[in-house]
């Protein structure tokens, strides 16, 4: 990739909340400040650019054209809007952990690793929710009575 190049970026949303694009070797492409086309770039669009900077790790492109929208293309989960009416679905998370135990015991060493992780996850999410039990099985009584401090040493304190 060369200055001058011209090239039809995809664009995503950045991990600051930006819009870029990416080329297939990772390097990320930022959008010329200073073009007219900037404000109206936003994510799953396409837009053709000229090559403006070429670095190791990010390419500089000038739009020349106003955006388009990608047909018939997916956007990752994290830019989908839930659809009006929508509930997530429900899981049974009896028989997940059924099924992770079980992948824990038999299957292949990476699913059993994931399988104990993900187990692990959904019983600390279950207690960190849980509320504290209102009848305590603690007994407190006499608590109170006892110093926390031991004077049994102390020769100030003997009569």
């Amino acid at each position: 990739m060369y200055i001058g190049d011209r090239i039809k970026v995809r664009t995503i949303r950045g991990v600051k909340g930006n819009v870029i694009g990416q080329l297939p070797d990772g390097r990320t492409i930022i959008f010329d400040s200073d073009s007219p086309y900037l404000s109206m770039l936003g994510p799953g669009q396409l837009v053709e650019c000229n090559v403006i900077h070429v670095s190791q790790r990010y390419v500089i492109v000038d739009p020349i054209r106003e955006p388009e929208p990608l047909q018939g293309e997916r956007r990752p989960i994290s830019e989908m809007e839930p659809r009006e009416g929508t509930e997530p679905p429900e899981i049974d998370k009896v028989r997940l952990l059924e099924d992770l135990r079980r992948l824990s015991k038999e299957g292949e060493w990476e699913t059993a690793i994931l399988a104990r992780a993900l187990i692990h996850i959904i019983e600390n999410l279950d207690a960190s929710r849980e509320p504290p039990p209102r009848n305590s099985t603690k007994n407190t009584e006499g608590m109170a009575e006892k110093s926390p401090v031991d004077h049994s040493h102390d020769p100030s304190l003997t009569d």
